[in-house]
């Protein structure tokens, strides 16, 4: 063996992890057990230089995960059909699936595998995409061509085996150590298949017309906790029933058309209600007309967590009861510090999960390191929903120690708003 090949050989795992970026805190492992044949089941401890290195010269049979930025889109393509290989060459199927998939992606893979089944081909990326960024659009590219995307963060894909790398163009094993296959392979910009979609700037702009969309997400188990509530139908009793519904739809932030669509699955809980609402253009009438007027009844769906939400109300009720203002004021002040107190709640949701922190971070730059620091985000936008007069309100909020700015650098255009420590405990 040549020097070159030794040094090759040593570091070939280390290739695979500055090129893959697995996620290295477990992995899956392919056995035979019994009646079962190539099982795979997931191994809870580090993916070492050893495994990788085994895996990739086909000495074991091991799959990893990605982490949640991944820099790699990989595309599982199998023929359950028939003999995926036959003579070295794909079959009929998957030439026709994995041509489907280059015009989609628009370009030829970096680098392309045989698989027992199938082929495995990888979009190598100049930069890290969070991965609900990175493969929702991907989904969106690829429609329904009969793939799967894998790795992600919760599907394992085997770690590539040396020897049967092949050429993107005309299937032909390579037969070359993986440092050459790795040096000679295409690594994409991003937009040259994405376009700008997976850009934050772009996101950040596209959000603005999809606030609706993330605002009913978050209202999405309440919304399902009052139609709970008022299910069913029952004849008679309908009028208060069908306003309070369409009146919490609206608040939520459902379009006409969800709010209808989701008026007609009450319906259909309401198997014994005969009344004129049956009649789906009745219903999507009153819908529409109920979102069209200036509704004054202000209907609230029970909050989610009692507990918390009693705490919430008790600091911001301590803290109107100190405002300096006009008298008032006190209703205005309690809304603002209450309404910091939920959007703290939903930040800490957002931190305990990892795929959407990923994905705030990618968003609005230095948002986890922020959050970890035990600051906040508190936009404009949202404050001004609060109370417009937020502005004069914010200093003595800050004067009195609920409230503490963050010294980190302010940059709306960038994604980057103030962040403030939040003192609840202070005021319970």
């Amino acid at each position: 063996m040549s020097n070159q090949a030794a040094i090759a050989l040593k570091s070939i795992s280390d290739i695979f992890v500055k090129t893959f970026q697995p996620y290295q805190k477990r992995y899956t492992v392919q056995q035979n057990q019994g009646l079962f044949e190539n099982y795979w089941f997931t191994n809870n401890q580090y993916l070492n230089s050893e495994i990788i290195r085994r895996a990739i010269l086909g000495e074991i049979v091991a799959g990893y995960f990605v982490t949640n930025s991944p820099n790699i889109l990989g595309i599982d393509i199998d023929d359950h059909q028939g003999t995926a290989w036959k003579g070295g060459r794909p079959s009929p199927y998957l030439l026709s699936v994995y041509s489907q998939v280059v015009q989609r992606l628009r370009s030829l893979p970096s680098l392309l595998l045989q698989s027992p089944h199938g082929l495995h081909a990888y979009w190598i990326l100049e930069q890290n995409i969070p991965a609900v960024i990175l493969f929702d659009e991907a989904k969106k590219l690829l429609g329904n061509t009969p793939v799967e995307i894998k790795p992600t963060p919760t599907a394992s894909l085997r770690i590539p085996v040396e020897k049967r790398f092949i050429d993107p163009e005309n299937f032909q094993l390579l037969n070359i150590p993986l440092y050459m296959i790795i040096q000679q392979m295409w690594i994409y910009h991003p937009a040259f298949i994405f376009d700008d979609s997976v850009f934050p700037e772009s996101i950040r702009e596209s959000l603005n017309t999809k606030k609706a969309k993330l605002r009913t997400l978050k209202n999405l188990p309440r919304i399902e906790k009052v139609e709970k509530e008022l299910m069913p139908f029952v004849n008679g009793q309908t009028n208060d029933v069908k306003m309070k519904l369409c009146l919490t739809y609206r608040m939520a932030g459902l379009s006409v058309e969800e709010a209808v669509y989701r008026f007609g699955m009450c319906l259909l809980q309401s198997p014994f209600y005969t009344g004129n609402l049956r009649n789906p253009g009745q219903a999507e009438k009153f819908v529409r007309y109920e979102y069209s007027r200036n509704a004054k009844e202000n209907y609230k769906p029970k909050p989610r967590d009692l507990q918390l939400d009693f705490f919430n109300k008790l600091a911001a009720e301590n803290i109107a009861a100190q405002q300096p203002f006009a008298k008032q004021r006190t209703k205005p002040v309690f809304r603002l510090a209450n309404g910091i107190l939920e959007w703290a709640d939903w930040h800490n949701e957002i931190l305990k999960n990892k795929g959407q922190t990923a994905f705030f971070d990618y968003l609005y730059p230095w948002y986890r390191k922020n959050r970890k620091a035990g600051f906040y985000p508190l936009p404009q936008s949202y404050l001004r929903k609060l109370n417009f007069r937020y502005f004069d309100v914010l200093p003595w909020l800050e004067n009195i120690g609920f409230l503490r700015q963050a010294p980190f650098k302010y940059l709306p255009k960038g994604g980057i708003c103030k962040y403030f420590n939040i003192e609840r405990q202070k005021f319970c």
